[in-house]
Order: structure tokens, then sequence, then C-alpha cells
């Protein structure tokens, strides 16, 4: 325990943890110009372990992250001295603890989503970047609908997917996360396989090394509570969903992306983009939006570098696209973070301890003298 506790309280690990973190930064960095942001984040910054050229072990970013975590509040609790001197070096190490820990609520609590809206269009849904679901719903003429979901993930070959409010259940054949599908050359072939666009194959593809450009796709069997039985394919690239008939209702059933369901309504009301001169590269692009909270609406104008935040939630101008007869498609990059005002306060807070800690190094010094 001795040699334990010296370890921990050791400068020597701070500097190698600091070093460690370097390391990973610049090759993290050079890594994602190749294969993508989200890889590089998923193997060198989101890891515990790295394996350099699939081989050679290398503490990832997460451990060395807790190492150093451990090593600022070890020394906290068992080398520091508390009084009045010490008040500045104090406030240094718990900012840079509640640094760490804001980081690690960021990345355990945290959700990235986007909503794509044309103008005039209104919605309070937003859409996950990576994961995916199984929905189910009744088809009706009504503009609300209830919603039945179960993450894609648990879409495993041999297992029942229950869906007992529709009276049906989904036994799982096959699930790709990334697939290709192939639909028949014949329009008049009947192959009895239930699909939105005919589609008749689905087979596995290797996946892409950014995870939202991968598209799932599953074959399933449809059981009725009286014991019929039909054979359905869902693949993530369909527009419209695939609808089945049971007890005289219209069943939608469609494999999307996972949805979040927003505390507002946000209606696109006007999208606008200027050029930089003779050019047609952007030069900015805003999205004037209105904004319903339970019946009280607010005007807000989202830009490039002016996100809309509200409880949490902020919303990003992310991208856009052009349609006909001059309408506009405007895409909100949005990010949940419950933790984003931790790292406000541990800034706030090591930058207080730094000037304590030099005013009481200066008047000291001033005295000796």
């Amino acid at each position: 325990m001795k040699h334990l506790f010296a370890f921990f309280l050791s400068l020597r690990l701070t500097v190698v943890c600091l070093l460690l973190l370097c390391v990973l930064t610049v090759v993290g960095t050079l890594y994602q110009v190749d294969y993508g942001l989200y890889t590089a984040q998923q193997r060198f910054f989101d890891s515990w372990i790295v394996l350099f050229f699939g081989v050679i072990p290398f503490p990832g970013t997460q451990l060395v992250l807790l190492f150093l975590f451990i090593n600022l509040f070890a020394n906290m609790m068992l080398r520091f001295q508390y009084g009045a001197k010490q008040s500045g070096i104090i406030m240094i190490h718990l900012g840079l603890m509640l640094l760490l820990a804001g980081g690690w609520v960021t990345r355990q609590f945290g959700q990235e989503m986007f909503l794509t809206l044309q103008e005039g269009e209104g919605s309070n849904l937003a859409s996950d970047y990576h994961d995916w679901e199984i929905a189910l719903w009744r088809e009706g003429q009504t503009r609300m609908r209830d919603v039945v979901a179960i993450d894609a993930d648990y879409a495993k070959p041999g297992r029942v997917l229950p869906f007992e409010e529709f009276g049906l259940r989904l036994v799982v054949e096959e699930f790709h996360r990334h697939a290709r599908a192939f639909r028949s050359t014949d329009p008049n072939a009947d192959f009895g396989i239930l699909n939105s666009t005919r589609l008749i194959r689905l087979d596995p593809a290797r996946p892409h090394w950014e995870p939202q450009e991968n598209v799932p796709g599953g074959m399933f069997l449809i059981q009725t509570a009286d014991g019929q039985s039909q054979p359905l394919l869902l693949f993530g690239g369909d527009q419209a969903p695939t609808i089945f008939e049971h007890n005289g209702e219209e069943i939608a059933l469609s494999l999307r992306r996972k949805r979040y369901q927003l505390p507002m309504n946000i209606l696109l009301l006007n999208f606008e983009k200027t050029f930089h001169p003779n050019s047609d590269i952007p030069r900015s692009f805003a999205s004037a939006i209105e904004v319903d909270l339970q019946g009280v609406t607010r005007d807000v104008l989202i830009e490039m570098n002016r996100p809309f935040r509200y409880q949490g939630y902020t919303f990003y101008q992310a991208s856009y696209a052009d349609l006909d007869h001059g309408q506009h498609l405007s895409t909100f990059a949005i990010v949940l973070n419950y933790g984003r005002v931790i790292p406000y306060l541990a800034t706030a807070i090591t930058f207080v301890g730094l000037s304590v800690h030099f005013l009481i190094a200066l008047y000291t010094r001033r005295r000796d003298l």
C-alpha cells in the first residue's frame, strides 16, 4: 500500500499523464484526416487502451485521464497542508478535477442529434447520428401519432421483439449494422416478402469508417396473436414505411434513425445564405425559426457561429440543401449536454486559484524584502 500511495502521489505520474495526453492528441488529430473525426474519437479519445499497429498496447485517453484525476485527488487529500497560503494551489487542483469530472459527465450523458426542416415545416423530434430503432405506429389521417420503438441494438438473430400494443411480434432472422439491399429485376414477381420498395434481399456490407454512413437492414418474421406469419424486410435506406394490414388496421413499420423528443417545437420560417463575391462558396448561412415552448412562441435566428441554447440543448446551424422553386432544407446539429456549465465553472475556479496563488506569492516576496 505504501508503494501504491507513493505512485499515485508522485509528480512523475502527473508529468507522464500530461505527456501521454499530448501524444494521443497529436496522433488522434492526424488520424482523423484519413479516417474521420468519429473514428479517431472512438479509437483514441473514448478508449481505455489503444492498439498501435494492431498489436502494441498504449494507454487510451480515458485511462490517462482517470490516473490524472486520481493523482490530483490523492495529492489534495494526503499531501496538501490546508491553510491560507495554500488556498490558491487548492483551488487550482479543485478546478482541474472539476474540469475532468465535467468531461466524464458529458461523455456519459451527452447526446448528439440533428433536425432537418424544410421552410414552413416544424417538428419536435430530432434524429440520432449513429443509432437506429425499429418503430411501429398506426397509419391514419391525424397529424399526431403514437409510436412504439425498440432500439435496433436488440435486433440479434433469434431474438423476439414484442409489440404487444399492436398484437404483433417480430422474430429476428438476420440483421446487419451496414447492409446492401437488392430488388428483383422483374417488377411483376412476388417473392412474398413485405417491403415498401419491393426489396427482396440483404447482404452485409463492410462498415464505413464514418458510422453515420452505415445503413442497417434486417430480415424479420411478423407473427400475429392468431399464429399467422409474414416475412418482412426492413432497410434503413427506405424513405417510406412498410405497411402491414392487421385486424382491419394499417400498421406502419420502419427501420429509422433513433428519435428523441425535444422540449419544444421548432418551425423553420426562413433560410438565408450569402456568398463570397464572384464565387459560389457560401460566406454565411442562417435560419430564422419559431420556437414553441408549450404555447409560448419566440423568434430566434440561428447562424453559423451563433447557436441557440435552451435548458441544456444547443442548436447549431450545421448545413443546408437547395430544393426546387427556391425552397431550402436546413439542418441543425443538436447537442444535449447536462454538464455544459461545469467547464465554465472549473475554468473560473482555476483562474481565481492562479490569481490568488500569484498574489500570495507576490505579497510574501515583498514582505520578505
